[in-house]
């Protein structure tokens, strides 16, 4: 992957290591945060039948 970028191109890499117990379980909490912080209270509207 890095050898088709141009030497001049800036490149930014997250890198995620797990720290304590499984890390599909830190991930999967990971995600699951992210993603209910995204949710405003007025997106419930959404949610009605």
């Amino acid at each position: 992957m890095v050898a088709g970028l141009p030497r001049s191109q800036k490149v930014r890499a997250i890198l995620l290591f797990p720290i304590f117990g499984n890390a599909d379980n830190e991930w999967s909490r990971l995600t699951a945060t992210q993603f209910l912080d995204g949710y405003a209270p007025s997106d419930s509207i959404y949610d009605q039948d």
